[in-house]
């Protein structure tokens, strides 16, 4: 099956939506208004917070500390339930990611020496461990060289029956 042009299209902006989301203060058992406050507050609109609150819930949500933060989706009335993880990106305004996370890959300090990588990978494993994450998700986010470092070594442990951590 080959995606079309507006397909790639509307994927891209399901993954800038989560991604911006990703940066707004959510937890699970937060109120909608609440939600959709944050998200503005992040520089969504009204109208864009209010359609993405009645899209997806929050399932979870951390800083790992290191200049890295990761919140799990979930699409409301879909049966499996669908989720993903959203990665979030450098925050500019906290030198603590730009020289933890960042410098760390531009001085080519190897990733698992690197806490970025590791705290969003264990918390990635872990959350299929304890079943926030199914085996199979899909990842969003600004954080594209963790996000897809972190997708493909989990991912091949998952197909080659290795365990998460």
């Amino acid at each position: 099956m080959s995606t079309t042009s507006s397909q790639l299209i509307e994927l891209g902006a399901i993954n800038a939506e989560k991604s911006l989301a990703s940066y707004a203060t959510l937890t699970p058992d937060m109120l909608r208004s609440s939600m959709i406050n944050n998200l503005v507050k992040e520089g969504m609109t009204t109208v864009q917070a209010t359609a993405f609150a009645d899209k997806y819930r929050v399932v979870a949500q951390t800083d790992t500390g290191w200049g890295g933060s990761l919140t799990v989706f979930e699409e409301r009335g879909t049966d499996p339930p669908v989720r993903s993880v959203s990665v979030r990106g450098t925050e500019l305004s906290d030198p603590a990611d730009l020289a933890i996370g960042d410098a760390a890959l531009a001085v080519g300090i190897p990733r698992d020496c690197n806490p970025t990588y590791t705290g969003i990978r264990d918390q990635v494993a872990s959350w299929i461990a304890d079943g926030t994450l199914p085996q199979y998700f899909t990842v969003d986010g600004h954080s594209g060289e963790f996000k897809l470092q972190v997708h493909h070594e989990l991912l091949s442990r998952t197909l080659h029956g290795e365990s998460g951590s």
